[in-house]
């Protein structure tokens, strides 16, 4: 994906094409009018077609582009103070209190492991991540890999604890079943969103109600 980004579309060692796919590339996708042009432009095709369109989260706003982690979720905020909108809780929530408690089970010397996949703004796994990263590991989008990691982590003795987000979770439901239950392997999870909520139909947490 790479070379084709770097060579704008062009590379001879293009997958989509070697599949067969007719293949197009969008450089510029944060521009609204390249887009429309670009959509127009294959709507009417009669065959398979990729179009291979190059974002930039973020775009036009520098906090966002120096701090992608931070901003790849957040809740409304004000652009000129960077403030959010709605006024912090302070008190005690279970994220908090999870972290508390797997920050003293690692000052204990608990082979204790956190393990998040992608969202650690969601838990604010950052006061894990850097105070003990030979405790914490992100596998990146691979909710199936992290359930898989957590299994063997605690087939070998640690301590998982596997930060979920429940809309996701329902991924990894193979792993839960096989390489969890049917081993009988103790892992403590912590999942956030389930049940109905005001979200977006796309991230209701309603499979982990059943």
């Amino acid at each position: 994906m790479k070379k084709l980004r770097d060579s704008n579309g062009e590379t001879k060692e293009n997958p989509f094409t070697a599949m067969g796919f007719d293949y197009r590339y969008v450089a510029n996708g944060n521009d609204i009018k390249l887009m429309i042009e670009a959509f127009k432009a294959v709507k009417d095709v009669d065959h398979p077609i990729l179009l291979h369109i190059n974002t930039l989260k973020g775009k036009g706003y520098k906090p966002a582009i120096d701090q992608e982690e931070a901003y790849h979720w957040v809740m409304p905020f004000d652009l000129k103070t960077d403030k959010p909108l709605a006024p912090a809780n302070s008190a005690p929530t279970a994220n908090s209190v999870a972290l508390d408690v797997v920050s003293e089970e690692i000052e204990k010397g608990t082979k204790l492991m956190a393990i998040n996949a992608a969202i650690p703004g969601v838990f604010g796994l950052d006061k894990i991540k850097n105070k003990y990263p030979d405790h914490y590991t992100d596998v990146g989008i691979a909710e199936q890999e992290s359930v898989a990691f957590a299994a063997g982590a605690a087939k070998e003795g640690a301590v998982p604890v596997l930060f979920e987000n429940s809309t996701f979770l329902q991924r990894a439901f193979d792993q839960l079943s096989h390489d969890v239950a049917a081993n009988d392997l103790p892992i403590v999870m912590m999942v956030a969103g389930g049940g109905i909520s005001g979200t977006s139909k796309t991230h209701l947490g309603i499979f982990d109600q059943v």
